[in-house]
């Protein structure tokens, strides 16, 4: 039986899960703001993959692979609310899409949402939903899914042990425990849990694998790139944060 699919993934989940972006979670030089300073940015990601679902989804299949895609769309289909309530929880300094007022509130949103700098999140969504949208069968569609579950699962835990150390578990919804409980209660699971495998794999054409195995590689090195973008979110927080720090001390001392 083929494991390619599954061998190629978890490869690039052992890298995704070393990236500086994760470890920075666990620095003690660094402030939760700074760490957490990328969540503005995620905003595409987070209404994107609402959209990227709708788009692997095909209401009224019959077929039980197809199901399963169906059921991540829809119980995933609410979770977007959660996360700008966490952001004006969090109250980063670099927020443009919850702490703005006045006239100019809606230029200041769209200009940040569609900032330069972050084309790499969108340029993901784009492409996961154009492949969700022409993929040849729903083994293919579940597989994709599979990719940014996997990639999720992993990026979730690293914020979970952040948000728990800085007593935060409670207050926060889509960084706290109301979505990490939410996604370990749905019906569809995930095949990477207790290392499963990817369970279509084996009822899967040659065809349908190098689809699929096109989609890993692709998705996996734009999400690397964007776990590269959102860390330098990190590391720009706290160089402000420290050189105001430094400002602040140069004028007491004057």
């Amino acid at each position: 039986m083929s494991t390619i699919l599954y061998d190629t993934l978890k490869a690039y989940l052992v890298q995704w899960d070393a990236h500086p972006f994760h470890q920075t979670m666990k620095r003690e030089d660094m402030s939760f703001k700074a760490k957490m300073a990328f969540a503005p940015e995620w905003a595409n990601i987070t209404m994107g993959f609402k959209d990227f679902l709708d788009y692997a989804s095909r209401p009224g299949s019959d077929d039980p692979v197809q199901q399963h895609v169906n059921d991540h769309a829809e119980e995933d289909a609410d979770h977007f609310p959660w996360f700008f309530n966490d952001l004006k929880r969090l109250d980063l300094e670099n927020d443009f899409l919850t702490q703005q007022s006045g006239p100019k509130c809606a230029l200041r949103l769209m200009t940040g949402l569609y900032a330069p700098k972050s084309a790499i999140s969108r340029e993901l969504n784009y492409r996961r939903i154009e492949r969700a949208r022409n993929s040849t069968s729903a083994r293919v569609r579940t597989v994709l899914v599979e990719i940014f579950e996997s990639t999720y699962a992993i990026f979730a835990g690293h914020i979970a042990e952040l948000v728990k150390r800085e007593g935060r578990w409670e207050e926060l919804e889509y960084f706290g425990r109301i979505h990490v409980e939410a996604e370990m209660g749905h019906s569809a699971g995930s095949w990477f849990e207790d290392n499963k495998g990817i369970e279509v794999e084996k009822d899967m054409s040659a065809e349908e694998i190098k689809e699929s195995l096109e989609d890993i590689n692709e998705m996996m090195e734009l999400c690397m790139k964007l776990l590269e973008f959102l860390h330098q979110e990190q590391l720009h927080y706290d160089c402000m944060e420290k050189s105001k720090s430094v400002n602040a001390l140069v004028v007491g001392d004057n």
